[in-house]
């Protein structure tokens, strides 16, 4: 099998790319979540999800089971598709490469945690953005099905969730977005515009979760774990990072609905404008000190296994800021 995706013209990769995300992995989705319903309610309809509140078990049941197939199906196989048929070493494609300088890891996790509250920030000035209302139903009914999923009754449901909300997502949209999507732009645009590459990516990956008042934020964290990525050749530190964010707001949202800490703190709350920018820099400031010892970043293309082996450097195609 040839397996040289990653040597087409970016028309041939991009179409390849989103048959597989878009139409392959929506039509699994559909498919799994239709068994499950009729598993549950013995009929073949998503009405059942159309309305989902506190009170109705049955729904809130269904929604739960379908969300970590949902992540899977829709994130995680993709990429590993597109990858698979993108370079035939699929793993060294897609970012799954050890990290060198461990302190990338745990800078990465100081960035996302030190951010937070620029993040918050950002949450706040984009509510200001005049939107349509249906917008912000949608909005609206999103977080209802947030804080139906993060009511947690004890410590095994906060696992679950952990894992459910924490880790699956941070695992698959890390490989589908860094892994492949930025790999794929900055192949195209050149090591040049790779910064470029990894705003676009970010706006997609704030654009994609449907949820307009906290694009910014999105857009953010995106291209911070996008940096991540590219400064440390390593997909494991965005996703590390990735995940300690997502894992914060679970716990937090657990110890709050169970009065250990101020329920404000899982909601929407004020932040000043001089924490949120000094936020913002040291976040951006840890990043610099990441940048000043980046990994050199690597596009691994299936070229580089029908040309002579004269060099490293002749054997793969690099790019570097």
């Amino acid at each position: 099998m040839v397996r040289n995706l990653s040597n087409q013209r970016f028309g041939v990769q991009l179409l390849c790319f989103i048959g597989f995300w878009q139409v392959l992995g929506l039509l699994l989705i559909s498919f799994v979540s239709i068994i499950v319903i009729y598993l549950f309610t013995h009929q073949a309809s998503f009405d059942i999800l159309k309305n989902i509140d506190e009170n109705n078990v049955t729904a809130i049941n269904i929604f739960k089971t379908i969300l970590p197939f949902q992540t899977i199906l829709y994130f995680g196989l993709p990429a590993i598709l597109f990858a698979f048929f993108a370079y035939k070493n699929s793993v060294q494609y897609i970012g799954l490469r050890p990290i060198k300088n461990n302190s990338h890891l745990l800078l990465g996790i100081f960035a996302i945690i030190t951010g937070l509250y620029f993040v918050g920030l950002l949450a706040q000035w984009n509510k200001m953005i005049p939107m349509p209302h249906s917008w912000v139903e949608m909005e609206n009914k999103a977080a209802i099905l947030t804080k139906v999923l993060l009511k947690m009754n004890n410590v095994g449901s906060l696992m679950l969730m952990i894992f459910i909300v924490g880790l699956l997502p941070a695992i698959c949209e890390e490989l589908l977005f860094r892994g492949c999507m930025q790999n794929i732009l900055i192949q195209q645009l050149g090591k040049k515009n790779a910064l470029v590459a990894i705003l676009i990516t970010a706006i997609i990956f704030g654009l994609i979760h449907e949820q307009m008042q906290t694009l910014l934020p999105r857009i953010f964290l995106g291209t911070v774990l996008g940096l991540l990525y590219y400064y440390s050749n390593s997909i494991y530190t965005s996703i590390t990072a990735h995940f300690v964010n997502n894992a914060l707001q679970v716990v937090v949202a657990y110890f709050a609905s169970h009065k250990n800490i101020n329920p404000k703190y899982s909601e929407d709350m004020h932040v000043p404008l001089i924490y949120g920018l000094i936020s913002g820099v040291i976040c951006l400031g840890i990043i610099l000190v990441i940048y000043k010892s980046k990994q050199e970043y690597i596009i691994y293309t299936t070229e580089s296994l029908t040309q002579p082996e004269k060099t490293e450097n002749q054997t793969n195609i690099q790019t570097n800021i």
